[in-house]
This record gives C-alpha cells, sequence and structure tokens, in this order.
C-alpha cells in the first residue's frame, strides 16, 4: 500500500509516533549499511593499489586546529601551510 500524506493524515497519534520511529531506525539503518560498504570499498581499493588505510577512531588522533592571528585590519588570517 502507497504512502500518501492523506494516510499520513489519517494516523491516530500513537500510530503516527510508531510511524515516525520505524522511519528514523530505517534511515538509520540505511545510513549505517551505506558507511559499512563505503569503508569495505575504501579498504578494498587501497589493498588493490599497496596503501594501508586506518579507518575510525582518527578524531582522538587528529592535530588541534590553532586560532586564527590578527592581521593589522584586525581580521583572522590563516598562516599558509
Amino acid at each position: 500500500m502507497p504512502i500518501t500524506p492523506d494516510t499520513i493524515k489519517s494516523l491516530s497519534d500513537e500510530e503516527l509516533e510508531k510511524f515516525i520511529s520505524a522511519g528514523e531506525r530505517e534511515r538509520a539503518e540505511r545510513a549505517e549499511r551505506k558507511k559499512q560498504e563505503t569503508i569495505a570499498r575504501i579498504r578494498e581499493l587501497a589493498e588493490a593499489g599497496g596503501i594501508r588505510v586506518a579507518i575510525g577512531g582518527a578524531k582522538s588522533r587528529r592535530a588541534k586546529s590553532k586560532p586564527a592571528r590578527e592581521s593589522a585590519s584586525g581580521k583572522g588570517v590563516r598562516k599558509p601551510a
């Protein structure tokens, strides 16, 4: 049965809550599945190219960004890397 705006409007509050929750779970599951498929593909391509990759946990090893320094005009500028 297709879900139309009229179908949604006809739901009780409880049914609407269940419908929304089910939709949110489905969206999260699809996003996780796509993420895992993408990670697997990246690893596959990297291995084929002889490259070692580490995915996940990188946040704790990231360099902290330095605050912008002030220019003579008073606007923040970044030092070129």
